[in-house]
């Protein structure tokens, strides 16, 4: 395998990793965003897919182009001066948010599946992912490296297999009035949470120069990662569509469904964690990489971040989905759209 080759699944399993957090592969996300609309739903993941291939592509093809290492001067170079430090400050703030939503979900899983405290279970995964914090670049990437793979392959194979032998009888799709409160049909749902998905991406992706070789690199690794997050997608919402109605409500639907498996819920936990730790990881990271080039890259800054997440978790991981997430998404389809401009301007 080529230097560039092995770049390319580097750049798409950091992209996948980023994107697939607690809220995606427990099911949170899917439930909120697509399976509430029926089958419909399933396009709208696939438009998510398309637009998760655009946008990676057009981030890494401005950096490999324009030579960008931190988001700080993407943001300039995509909003200009003035705005480009006020996105740069809003994204930080919801950097702070994903983080400790990811905590939040560690915490609640810990005490679903392992019976042990929530609070417990925030400083475990905390503490690890300061761990990982102290190896830098090269440790978070090898992370991601090593666990997209298991996100996408026992992803896929989770949500199939459920599907095809489902625990219980299937019930029939009824959605609610209030399931179409946050998205009105498949296609803004699909816009709205690829937007402040993107926002995490876009930070972590300006990050990767190192790996950005060639411009191949940008156009491969940027569009696998997108096709690897709408087949994980499709998959794992085959068994939400049937089950619905008993899910709906749940924190982590998913993980709801597979208890009643005897060896599938371990497998299950595995990825259900690899996607809580990649995502925290990517959030932690390009907010340590942007307070470290604008105070000096003191230890301090990951104490704090680490204790931070900790305390901002105890808001709950149901409510940062349901009442935070929307309202980035608007910010994030901003960004998108400028994303998407300056690429097609330097073409």
């Amino acid at each position: 395998m080529t230097l560039e080759t092995k770049n390319i699944f580097k750049t798409a399993a950091v992209y996948t990793g980023t994107v697939l957090g607690a809220g995606f592969a427990s099911g949170k996300e899917l439930v909120s965003f697509f399976v509430c609309h029926g089958m419909p739903g399933v396009f709208g993941m696939l438009l998510s897919g398309v637009f998760f291939s655009l946008i990676g592509f057009c981030v890494l093809k401005i950096v490999y182009e324009q030579k960008i290492t931190n988001y700080h001067d993407f943001s300039v170079y995509i909003f200009g001066g003035r705005l480009g430090v006020l996105s740069e400050w809003l994204v930080c703030a919801f950097l702070l948010v994903l983080f400790s939503a990811m905590i939040s979900a560690g915490g609640e899983m810990s005490h679903t599946v392992f019976k042990i405290s929530r609070l417990k279970g925030e400083i475990i995964l905390s503490l690890l992912c300061f761990i990982t914090f102290l190896f830098q670049l090269d440790g978070f990437v090898d992370i991601n490296t090593l666990l997209a793979p298991i996100l996408v392959i026992g992803g896929i194979f989770t949500g199939i297999y459920i599907y095809i032998c489902p625990p219980e009888a299937a019930e029939t799709f009824k959605p609610l009035l209030s399931d179409f409160l946050h998205t009105k049909n498949f296609v803004s749902s699909s816009l709205i949470y690829v937007s402040y998905n993107i926002i995490t991406a876009v930070t972590v992706l300006v990050s990767l120069n190192s790996l950005i070789s060639s411009k191949r690199v940008s156009v491969f690794g940027g569009t696998l990662g997108g096709v690897c997050v709408c087949l994980l997608g499709i998959s794992m919402s085959l068994p939400l569509f049937s089950q619905y109605n008993g899910i709906r409500s749940a924190q982590m639907p998913i993980l709801n469904i597979v208890l009643n498996y005897r060896v599938l819920k371990y497998i299950y936990v595995i990825i259900l964690l690899s996607a809580i730790f990649t995502t925290a990881l990517a959030n932690g990271f390009s907010l340590i990489q942007n307070f470290e080039k604008k105070k000096g890259g003191k230890l301090f800054i990951k104490i704090f971040l680490t204790l931070w997440g900790i305390a901002a978790a105890q808001i709950g991981f149901s409510a940062f989905i349901e009442h935070v997430y929307p309202f980035f998404g608007i910010i994030g389809l901003f960004e998108g759209i400028m994303i998407i401009r300056a690429a097609i301007r330097k073409a």
